[in-house]
């Protein structure tokens, strides 16, 4: 879902459950499991139109109570009374998008906040009552070695949060970073040095108690995040709202086939589209939905298998036979790639999983384009 200051907030509440309302009949006798607020900055909404999602989503689709309701926050942008109303409203786990504790940094990223108030929230999340935190960091940003590194992840630690993801800084193209890198003005960790940075991570995080769960992602025992999980697993979920994706997977006679649709990313045209359902309007391709795409079973089932690696303890053989009728080691098209990756190292297979090695872990960019 995404939220902004300048749009009329129950109003758009009520867009998002007409949508909810909608499409209930593409997910017949399914019920949710987590509901999750993301994408933009759902964290300033306010609490009572986001409560009033939230009771929709659990009359649609029997969300339980106790199930994992995240929103995504900023530092800086959200106080403690708005907090103690979130919770309130039925939110119980927060992901605050840090991104660093050094203030040059923050500079550097573009950010609007400060290291003090990345620690801020945190404090005064706990006071509103949120056992369940999530922080985003990133690493490999600008000048950042070791030294620097560490005395990130020492501020991180000492906050002792249920978890974490940690991103190496990319830099895309035809973006002001870019032209910074390219004109030398921003000088960068090399791959090699991104490599030393993440394994400095893992290790340090390992000595602390957090679990590697994802590529990316790290946890306490029993805390890892149970929405993102779904999308490793090959889950269905529906999004609702501008910007948002969904997944729905059809049973066909040839395998199972992957339907994805995203919606409208402009909030102004999806208030738009709203109005026009409301109106009587025909709900086309032209409505809420943008973009949609089929992955057929061969091609979902690849997708399937590298989601399915990204979790560090890796893909159980015996669940992937359930799901899709065959083990993939015995698969023709996909027995040569799965022994070419083991034998250089990246995957480690035994006869209940297929992972990816430590080093697998450091190049799963590789092993995904080998797989799909």
């Amino acid at each position: 879902m995404h939220a902004r200051r300048r749009i009329p907030h129950e109003g758009y509440a009520q867009a998002v459950i007409r949508e909810l309302e909608a499409r209930v009949d593409e997910f017949p006798g399914r019920a949710a499991s987590t509901a999750y607020f993301g994408g933009g900055t759902p964290g300033l909404w306010r609490p009572a139109a986001l409560a009033s999602v939230i009771e929709a989503v659990r009359a649609r689709f029997q969300l339980p109570d106790g199930a994992e309701v995240t929103v995504e926050a900023n530092p800086g942008e959200i106080d403690e009374a708005h907090l103690v109303a979130l919770r309130r409203a039925g939110v119980n786990r927060l992901s605050i998008g840090a991104q660093s504790f050094d203030d040059r940094s923050l500079v550097v990223l573009g950010r609007s906040h400060d290291a003090r108030a990345a620690r801020e929230v945190i404090t005064l999340a706990r006071r509103a009552g949120f056992d369940n935190i999530s922080v985003d960091l990133m690493f490999g940003l600008p000048r950042q070695g070791r030294a620097a590194l560490d005395r990130e992840l020492e501020a991180l630690l000492s906050l002792e949060v249920e978890h974490l993801s940690l991103y190496g800084l990319t830099i895309e193209p035809r973006t002001a970073f870019a032209a910074l890198v390219r004109e030398r003005a921003l000088e960068l960790p090399d791959d090699e040095q991104q490599a030393e940075l993440y394994e400095r991570v893992r290790d340090r995080l390992a000595t602390v108690g957090y679990l590697h769960h994802e590529i990316s992602s790290w946890a306490r025992p029993g805390r890892h995040a149970r929405h993102n999980t779904l999308y490793w697993t090959g889950a269905e979920y529906l999004g609702v709202g501008s910007s948002a994706s969904s997944l729905r997977v059809v049973k066909e006679a040839g395998g199972l086939v992957g339907e994805r649709c995203s919606n409208l990313r402009s909030v102004d045209h999806y208030l738009a589209a709203d109005r026009r359902a409301l109106s009587g309007g025909e709900e086309t391709e032209g409505g809420r939905i943008a973009s949609r795409d089929r992955l057929e079973p061969d091609a979902f089932e690849r997708e399937a298998l590298w989601l399915g690696l990204r979790l560090v303890p890796g893909l159980v053989r015996a669940h992937h036979v359930e799901r899709f009728g065959r083990d993939p080691l015995e698969a023709p098209e996909l027995a040569g790639r799965f022994a070419r990756l083991r034998a250089a190292g990246l995957l480690e297979i035994d006869e209940v999983r297929i992972a990816l090695s430590r080093r697998g872990v450091l190049l799963a960019d590789r092993v995904g384009a080998e797989l799909v």
